[in-house]
């Protein structure tokens, strides 16, 4: 028999409107509230019910943490809940990144900074793919869901940084393979521009975008290339890889 998971391969130029992303809050397509904003104790992620009824996750060892640009995210397959943050400001940065599968929070982990290089604005969603494989003749579903997760990353000023994208895949309980964690630069993706320097609105300039297209539900990215003076809309592409299995 054959087995298939889904893995990114790609990262594809595209043109199309830019939709905004969910932020500090995400509602679920059942009509669940999901929120996180600092406490004293900490970060904490509001869960709020169709029924007006809600819980409440704090997050461990956030308790004081200087923490900006609040993502989060909800993997509605297993309830799985992903909180991504800024953390300090200037070149003492990092992203921080945690999530609550099975019932266990683990992490915050810094997933980037923390090296003198500032990073800053993260953003996240959470995508499913669904293909179908032959296997053996019967057709099967195999299904894969991936943490998207951009941010901006510069040594000096942040018009000669870049974007960055990291894309980590989900087990079955949720819980990110985070051995996978490999960021990307998005610069210098597009075959041609005019260099600029001294961009009056770089800090501006400097939030890359990640969001599902409305359309066909596909993740795309926006960011800013400052090496070339362009935007770019990028989409983010996946293949199935078959691996043969014994009996």
């Amino acid at each position: 028999m054959r087995r298939a998971r889904a893995t990114l391969i790609a990262i594809l130029l595209v043109g199309m409107a830019v939709t905004a992303t969910a932020g500090d809050m995400v509602l679920t397509r059942n009509g669940e509230l999901y929120r996180v904003a600092p406490t004293d104790e900490g970060l904490v992620v509001n869960h709020r019910f169709t029924d007006g009824t809600a819980d409440e996750y704090l997050i461990p060892q956030t308790s004081g943490v200087a923490a900006t640009s609040l993502q989060v995210g909800v993997d509605e397959l297993t309830g799985a809940i992903f909180v991504a943050w800024q953390q300090g400001s200037g070149h003492e940065t990092s992203i921080e990144l945690a999530w609550l599968a099975d019932q266990w929070w683990q992490g915050p982990i810094s997933v980037a900074g923390r090296d003198g290089t500032a990073v800053e604005n993260p953003q996240l969603v959470l995508d499913r793919v669904v293909d179908v494989i032959d296997n053996d003749g019967e057709p099967v579903e195999v299904a894969t869901t991936f943490l998207h997760l951009v941010w901006w990353s510069y040594v000096d000023t942040r018009d000669d940084g870049s974007a960055y994208l990291a894309s980590v895949r989900l087990n079955a309980g949720g819980s990110l393979e985070i051995d996978e964690f490999q960021p990307i630069a998005l610069s210098d993706l597009l075959p041609y521009g005019v260099g600029c320097e001294g961009i009056d609105n770089a800090e501006g300039l400097a939030h890359p975008m990640v969001f599902n297209d409305p359309q066909s539900g596909a993740p795309h990215i926006f960011a800013a290339d400052f090496t070339n003076c362009l935007f770019q809309i990028l989409k983010v592409d996946y293949e199935v890889v078959e691996d043969w299995v014994g009996d």
